[in-house]
């Protein structure tokens, strides 16, 4: 496991330190489990921005033609 140094307020972290007493839990449990639920919340997003693209991919009567470009012709500057 990784030890990460912060930089917080004294009185954040004084306050953090209390809701970590309260919870009878440490400030490092307090801050593991808040980015595992980041995390967590990330992964269903995108999870879920997949499954949305897929179904709208699924339902599209779009037409997509031969390619008659090449990667040059896209670079040209002129």
């Amino acid at each position: 496991m990784a030890n990460v140094t912060l930089s917080i307020n004294d009185e954040l972290l004084k306050t953090a330190r209390i809701i970590a007493l309260e919870r009878d839990t440490t400030l490092n449990e307090l801050i593991r489990q808040y980015l595992e639920s980041l995390a967590a919340g990330e992964r269903a997003r995108r999870s879920n921005a997949v499954a949305e693209l897929r179904a709208a991919w699924s339902i599209s009567q779009a037409i997509v033609g031969k390619k008659t470009w090449s990667r040059d012709e896209l670079h040209e500057r002129g």
